[in-house]
């Protein structure tokens, strides 16, 4: 499995523009709404399955959590149904950029 610190990932957001680095946030909408990457789609980790066809496999995914532990597992289902995915170690808890809220 890909994995990138949260630290460099926030680079790459900086480096490429958060218009142009696909993020999967797989916390549940109320922490999605308490806090967000600006762009990031909110696909709870429960549904995340469910929801494979709204994703193009054409695009390499970044998969966060609040935490770390769901968003390996949600890296898991997509790299298993054929994405490119990479899992954000450390998660929201400690991402050092700007969130935006619902």
């Amino acid at each position: 499995m890909n994995h990138i610190s949260i630290e460099d990932f926030h680079q790459l957001i900086l480096d490429k523009g958060v218009d142009n680095v696909h993020v999967i946030d797989v916390r549940t909408p109320e922490k999605f709404a308490s806090g967000h990457i600006e762009g990031a789609l909110n696909i709870p980790l429960s549904d995340l399955e469910d929801n494979l066809k709204q994703l193009d496999k054409n695009n390499h995914y970044y998969v966060i959590c609040q935490a770390e532990r769901f968003s390996r597992q949600g890296t898991e289902i997509l790299m298993n149904n054929g994405y490119e995915a990479t899992n954000v170690t450390s998660g929201m808890n400690d991402y050092p950029g700007e969130t935006v809220t619902i």
